[in-house]
């Protein structure tokens, strides 16, 4: 490279909006660009023991860089408090051609204003939810008692459906609202998952409990594999589980017009999962690509059906899932035929 090629190479450098520094396998800063001198008030000359004074009251440094250099393995840390703001810090080894270690390149980024617009997002929706959540708590109470001690004297069977459609109305706005803040919560990392032992057929099984009656006014059989005498031990949380659990029962009845649902499970190595294989209306190929993304109903003719939803359940089961160390996973689907989802969960973490 001529001098004037490094020339312009230092000056496409230090005008990149992320700072960085390079390090050789004996921790000498060999490189480093205009921000990163910027971000922390280095003068020309700067160390890396520089670097470790000003980051060590914030996280050990050299531990991580000498960890990348042993293990040749990137660490990133995501949030970083520095002088007031929020840095990502990634170090990243440099390896030739010939797997030689050349030592570490260290990106940071100021990720001050995406942090403060998750916390203006987390704001608004605690502040909304609350504000939606109690006019509608206040309609769906008193829906319900007109419902279930004033129907005698309501007029005609016109209002009282009138009454009754409000209700139902109220129970799926607060439905959503409650959706809306789990994924918040979720994407942000911001919900804090137990590590408990229990038999996830138990889990099935009391799911199933609760799901019979609505089963049985739609004509569908729900069952279960007799689990006498058998245990599916997992570790994570067993509300969240649960969670995961009912929504993909709730969708094989709602996308179930004959036959049914039935729950299974089985062990896997490391794993024990419980299978939910419906009798409904499936799913198209390009439905199977979309259904764990946000706001996505899938089958045939979903837009059309009387199925009413966000999209969302699944999203969330996945976040659930994976949060847990878990993994929910489509096994099948056919139009017409039905689908099989099955959940995972560790044996242990």
């Amino acid at each position: 490279m001529d001098n004037e090629d490094s020339i312009k190479l230092r000056y496409i450098l230090n005008n990149l909006p992320t700072a960085y520094f390079a390090v050789d396998t004996g921790l000498k800063i060999i490189d480093r660009n205009k921000k990163f001198l910027d971000i922390f008030s280095f003068g020309e000359e700067v160390g890396f023991e520089d670097f470790t004074k000003k980051m060590g009251e914030v996280v050990d440094v050299r531990k991580i860089f000498e960890k990348v250099i042993k293990e040749n393995k990137p660490e990133i840390l995501e949030k970083v408090t520095f002088g007031g703001r929020f840095l990502k810090v990634s170090a990243i080894p440099v390896i030739s051609d010939k797997n030689e270690l050349y030592g570490v390149l260290c990106l940071i980024d100021d990720i001050t204003s995406q942090v403060d617009a998750e916390q203006a997002k987390e704001d608004f929706f605690s502040i909304a939810s609350h504000e939606l959540k109690t006019p509608l708590t206040a309609i769906r109470g008193n829906a319900s008692i007109i419902i279930d001690f004033f129907s005698n004297k309501l007029p005609n069977k016109d209002v009282e459906n009138m009454v009754k459609d409000i209700l139902e109305a109220s129970l799926r706005l607060i439905k959503i609202i409650n959706d809306f803040l789990d994924i918040s919560k979720l994407e942000q990392k911001k919900v804090v998952f137990k590590k408990e032992e229990f038999d996830l057929g138990k889990v099935a099984e009391e799911t199933l409990r609760e799901f019979e009656a609505s089963a049985f006014s739609k004509g569908l059989h729900l069952t279960i594999d007799d689990l006498s005498n058998k245990e599916f031990l997992v570790v994570g949380d067993y509300n969240r589980t649960k969670q995961i659990v009912s929504n993909l029962v709730l969708n094989a009845l709602n996308y179930t017009k004959e036959g049914g649902v039935s729950l299974s499970l089985e062990k896997n190595g490391d794993f024990n999962a419980v299978l939910i294989k419906d009798t409904g209306v499936g799913m198209s190929e390009d439905d199977k690509g979309h259904i764990f993304k946000k706001f996505q109903q899938v089958g045939e003719n979903a837009n059309k059906s009387a199925v009413h939803g966000t999209g969302l359940g699944l999203y969330i089961s996945v976040l659930n899932a994976e949060s847990m160390k878990g993994k929910l996973e489509l096994v099948s689907s056919e139009l017409g035929k039905g689908s099989v989802f099955k959940l995972s969960m560790p044996v242990k973490i």
